[in-house]
């Protein structure tokens, strides 16, 4: 039997994923169900979990790694976290702990809290770590936040627990929101994220932006932390994303009066930035972000959507020059519907679309997104697509939107190439879905990369 270890936690997340070896474990939240599964190139185990928002991450147990899962539900108790230990062949549970809200709180508050969520450290080398914050009803005039930081611990005698936690209290005016981001670390192995404080007193808007750490060792009962933003008046800005690779934390975050995208690049743990500076791009308002963690990679990647694209652009000590669309025909995504993971040849993106009953993935080889300047990208204009998309039942499939006369490999999962292509002088390929041999393609997921000008991949999906 593989052991798994999966947490159960409410989180403001729709879709989160991290990679195993040769598959993907995910958790996404459909309607008022959470739901967890296996994906290699297809879903053939899921189980559904509960009501709420989930988050998951990799953790190591004294029988190897393991996965977590964790989600929130309430009863007549309160709010409470489900930490769960699920077997990896068939997601059952094979050991958990609940945490009530009530017992995360480390200051005066009042009777009730008004929510609860959990976020997990996605890769974690060894690093169990787990950030809860308590949203809670307000008291009088004020509202408290607490934000607590631990480490999920698990042995075949004791079971899982919660242990190192360490609190953040922070009293503000009336509270109207607090989400934390997903939990980042780079070498030195100091987890970090940020809160966005948004508030309300005497008609006026307030925000403040928080960076924590979680140090256990360096503070007797309570987080480091910094204050990034402040701001009073509307509207309110936000954290856009955060991620992590070697050397670095790096948050993109909204400044307003006047509206500015800006970047802080973290090191070592330390909350107080090494610096921040405007975002030489533009991302689109109001649109879905997120950022790959991973303190093995040397760069990180980030993706958002826009308009009917999910475009990214990579950074290792600075950004590279062109954006990149990896996938085209996208739908309204959900809520938090986005996701980066890193894995060593490449980036796999999770993306889940509104009209979508699974989530779905595409990879982005490492050499197509690092180190490509504007110069050697296609045309000013040119959208990547491929059409139709699925095309099982038609006799061929048409790219458009590719480098001019750009030579171009179709590869299967398994990285196998099947077809050796060359695309036109207006940027267009036809292929009859055949291979090189002649073969009809069998049904499955197909990529297609383009080699020389560093043209991201576009995933073509064969039913």
């Amino acid at each position: 039997m593989a052991v798994a270890l999966i947490l159960i936690a409410v989180c403001h997340a729709e879709l989160e994923m991290v990679n195993l070896d040769d598959s993907i474990f995910a958790s996404w939240t459909n309607g008022n169900s959470t739901f967890v599964g296996i994906w290699d190139g297809s879903f053939e185990t899921v189980r559904r979990m509960g009501d709420y928002h989930s988050s998951v991450g990799l953790m190591e147990t004294d029988s190897g790694y393991s996965l977590l899962y964790a989600g929130r539900d309430d009863d007549a108790n309160g709010y409470f976290i489900d930490f769960c230990l699920l077997d990896t062949d068939d997601l059952t549970t094979v050991d958990s702990i609940r945490v009530y809200a009530e017992d995360m709180i480390y200051s005066p508050m009042p009777p009730a809290v008004y929510l609860f969520y959990v976020y997990l450290l996605r890769h974690t080398d060894g690093l169990n770590r787990v950030f809860f914050n308590c949203e809670p009803s307000t008291w009088g005039s004020y509202g408290y936040m607490n934000v607590v930081a631990g480490e999920v611990q698990y042995d075949s005698q004791d079971g899982l627990v919660i242990a190192d936690t360490l609190h953040l209290e922070y009293e503000e005016w009336y509270i109207d929101n607090f989400p934390l981001t997903e939990p980042a670390t780079d070498a030195s192995g100091v987890p970090m994220c940020l809160v966005t404080m948004q508030g309300y007193y005497g008609g006026f808007s307030a925000e403040d932006i928080l960076s924590i750490s979680h140090r256990p060792a360096a503070r007797a009962s309570t987080m480091d932390d910094y204050m990034l933003y402040s701001y009073s008046g509307p509207p309110p800005g936000c954290v856009l994303a955060n991620g992590s690779c070697s050397g670095n934390v790096l948050a993109i975050w909204e400044a307003v009066g006047p509206y500015q995208q800006r970047y802080s690049v973290f090191q070592s743990g330390d909350p107080e930035p090494l610096y921040t500076e405007v975002l030489p791009f533009d991302l689109p308002q109001d649109s879905h972000y997120s950022m790959s963690r991973d303190r093995g990679d040397s760069g990180l990647l980030l993706a958002w959507r826009q308009g009917s694209g999910i475009r990214v652009r990579h950074w290792e000590g600075e950004w590279n020059d062109y954006p990149h669309v990896v996938a085209s025909g996208v739908a309204t995504l959900r809520y938090k519907g986005l996701e980066v993971s890193s894995v060593p040849d490449g980036y796999w993106i999770g993306y889940y679309e509104e009209s979508s009953e699974y989530p779905e993935f595409c990879f982005v080889p490492r050499d197509s997104v690092t180190g490509i300047s504007e110069e050697s990208g296609p045309e000013a204009g040119a959208s990547p697509s491929v059409c139709p998309n699925p095309c099982s039942s038609f006799g061929s499939a048409l790219f458009t939107g590719l480098p001019p006369d750009a030579e171009a490999a179709i590869v299967d999962l398994s990285g196998r190439l099947v077809r050796h292509m060359v695309a036109s002088d207006s940027g267009a390929m036809e292929w009859d879905l055949r291979e090189d041999s002649g073969l009809r393609c069998s049904a499955g997921i197909y990529f297609v990369v383009t080699e020389g000008a560093g043209h991201p991949l576009l995933r073509l999906v064969i039913l």
